[in-house]
């Protein structure tokens, strides 16, 4: 060789972010999904709200999971 160096083309790829979403808009999801409206006269969510809203979660998990996995190539 001549003394020539060789560099690869590279791509620079943008590092992603990870989010963290304040408690606060956490609560109002999970709650949103149990019921609760977010009207300016509603007030903070309650613990009963907040309790179906994860068993929503829970239950849509579920449902992602079966609808997937038929669909994996195996």
């Amino acid at each position: 060789m001549s003394g020539r160096r060789y560099t690869a083309p590279s791509i620079k790829l943008p590092v992603p972010r990870i989010v963290h979403q304040p408690y606060q808009s956490v609560c109002v999801f999970f709650a949103q999904l149990g019921g609760f409206l977010g009207r300016k006269s509603d007030g903070e969510p309650g613990v009963k709200t907040l309790w179906r809203g994860i068993q929503r979660l829970n239950d849509l998990a579920a449902m992602w999971q079966m609808l997937t996995k038929n669909s994996r190539p195996e």
